[in-house]
């Protein structure tokens, strides 16, 4: 769900409708182990909606395999 406003797309809150915030994005490999580190992508976004306070942590970028 997202909605264009001249700046861009930016992602709605799927409870409120609300556009949500960007927070930051983290490498995965950066995390602590239990949190993120074997996860199958390299990074994950952290967005907020301010009116209904849902957080979102958003993966993509694969990380490669060796092809073990």
């Amino acid at each position: 769900m997202y909605i264009k406003n001249g700046k861009g797309k930016h992602m709605k809150c799927f409870y409120c409708d609300n556009e949500v915030r960007w927070n930051n994005d983290f490498d995965t490999e950066e995390i602590p182990e239990e949190t993120y580190n074997a996860s199958e992508y390299s990074i994950v976004s952290m967005y907020q909606c301010d009116k209904c306070d849902t957080w979102y942590e958003v993966f993509h970028t694969k990380k490669e395999t060796n092809g073990d």
